[in-house]
């Protein structure tokens, strides 16, 4: 598995693919709600397995970071994924500069 940390210009494909079958698909979330103003500002991180997109979750910066959209597809769930995104992007936001970080 790889993680990678990019702009929502450089993983939209692949966190939209996530995202859409988690949050759209399995929770039923609105399609014009899953998409916001928020994703072209922040900071993604996208985890790969074999090429394939398996989870996603973004940073947005701002006086409080805000850590959100965690998505796992279901069958990589419960293996430590959630916890390297969330990991990767508390040092992210530490490297950027936060005080505070929050997990939505």
């Amino acid at each position: 598995m790889k993680l990678i940390i990019g702009t929502w210009d450089e993983l939209r494909e692949s966190a939209m693919s996530v995202r859409r079958k988690v949050f759209i698909q399995e929770q039923n979330i609105p399609e014009d709600l899953e998409w916001d103003e928020f994703d072209t500002i922040a900071t993604h991180v996208v985890v790969t397995d074999n090429y394939r997109a398996i989870a996603t979750a973004r940073l947005i910066p701002g006086i409080q970071y805000k850590i959100g959209r965690m998505s796992v597809l279901s069958y990589y769930r419960k293996q430590g994924i959630g916890s390297q995104m969330l990991k990767a992007l508390v040092m992210e936001a530490t490297q950027q500069g936060a005080i505070q970080i929050h997990l939505q």
